[in-house]
């Protein structure tokens, strides 16, 4: 498995003990790190302590704060779910490091177009665009055709020879 590697033992934030400052680590790539983080967090909460990744660093991007609000909020929910934050406690959290939610600026890359461009959001927004992501893959997977009619327009009866 990818994650089993030795350069994740540390988990995928172990790069952030050997940076010598916080402040100098790039926020595009720290977006789509904890992003993916995040994401992962979500499908599986126990993924973090199967594979003993450390807490420290997710606590030492908000604590020994990053400039840029999007990580520090990235690694706040991050942390909440590594950690099985009641969401009253996040939501506190949040307030003290970042301000009241929806009136902070908080620009989130958050992925890129087919042309090179990079999708910008509203952090605040990201759960909810998250959840409809999540709701759309499901309804395709969902709708896609059985294994049976897969490439054909008609379904056509067995015959007495194809079950002998």
């Amino acid at each position: 498995m990818f994650l089993r590697r030795p350069c994740f033992s540390q988990g995928p934030l172990g790069f952030v003990a050997e940076s010598p400052s916080i402040a100098m680590l790039d926020a595009m790539r720290l977006h789509h790190l904890l992003l993916a983080y995040y994401r992962l967090l979500r499908a599986n909460r126990l993924l973090s302590s199967d594979f003993l990744w450390p807490i420290s660093y997710l606590s030492t991007l908000f604590t020994t704060p990053h400039p840029d609000s999007a990580v520090k909020f990235l690694a706040i929910r991050c942390y909440s779910l590594h950690t099985g934050m009641a969401e009253v406690e996040r939501v506190q959290l949040e307030r003290r490091v970042l301000g009241e939610p929806g009136v902070a600026e908080c620009p989130l890359s958050f992925g890129c177009n087919v042309d090179g461009s990079r999708i910008t959001v509203d952090g605040w927004l990201m759960p909810m665009l998250e959840l409809e992501r999540i709701h759309q893959t499901r309804n395709f997977v969902a709708a896609a055709s059985d294994f049976y009619s897969f490439g054909c327009d008609k379904i056509q009866p067995l015959a007495d020879d194809d079950l002998s």
